[in-house]
């Protein structure tokens, strides 16, 4: 994958382009730009964007603060990097829920030299009586097919009518939440019983904290697309 490097020399503007094989090489490219950088003078500062068919694409900032590379680890100096859809199956969970990213094993996916671990996510079964509200465990997931497999397999009369009392016994009203660890990722409402599992899954009520529909590719905000993005990160 081909990097444009851009960084300020002699106060000279320099862009280089570097392809990107192994992620230790790369490293110590940057440590050579700032070891340039460092004799004269100029800010140890690198921008990186990455450049795919025609496009360029801000990607990642690297700075040392202070001119010290005696301790040079690119992973610990990064500013912050940029969603590139074309890169999604290399970010991992803690990106796309906190934020966060480790560069080494992010960079380490792109080159191939590592795999991407997807943990498997918790489906919960939620639904309410009059007085309370119920959770059960229903299994553990990695795609949407998992989860369909997991929806399809409940019965669901047996939550409705079971603790429901009222003009509408026997009717759904139930929420299938996914999880990872104890961490709440979204949820899907199913309340009528006159609709089909197809119907629930484009037309039921999604909801979550985080914003995975912009993460969605080509960004189709359906509910399978978004249920299917959650349990593959």
């Amino acid at each position: 994958m081909k990097l444009k490097l851009l960084y300020t020399n002699d106060d000279n503007s320099i862009e280089e382009y570097y392809e990107l094989i192994k992620y230790s090489s790369f490293e110590d490219k940057i440590k050579s730009i700032f070891k340039l950088l460092e004799k004269s003078g100029d800010d140890l500062y690198c921008q990186v964007l990455n450049c795919l068919e025609e496009d360029e694409y801000d990607f990642f900032e690297v700075e040392v603060k202070e001119n010290n590379l005696k301790e040079f680890k690119l992973n610990e100096l990064i500013l912050r990097v940029e969603y590139i859809p074309e890169l999604s199956s290399c970010y991992d969970f803690n990106y796309f829920v906190n934020q966060e990213i480790n560069l080494e094993s992010f960079v380490k996916r792109i080159t191939q030299e590592e795999k991407k671990d997807i943990p498997p996510k918790k489906v919960k079964i939620t639904y309410e009586t009059p007085s309370s509200t119920f959770v059960e465990d229903l299994g553990e997931a990695t795609s949407f097919d998992e989860f369909s497999k997991l929806v399809k397999n409940c019965d669901l009369y047996k939550y409705s009518s079971q603790y429901y009392q009222g003009d509408n016994q026997g009717r759904f009203s139930v929420g299938f939440s996914i999880y990872f660890n104890d961490q709440f990722l979204g949820v899907i409402n199913w309340f009528r019983d006159d609709m089909s599992f197809e119907e629930f899954i484009e037309n039921g009520d999604f909801e979550s904290d985080f914003d995975f529909e912009y993460y969605c590719e080509n960004h189709d905000y359906n509910n399978k697309n978004i249920i299917n993005f959650i349990l593959s990160i």
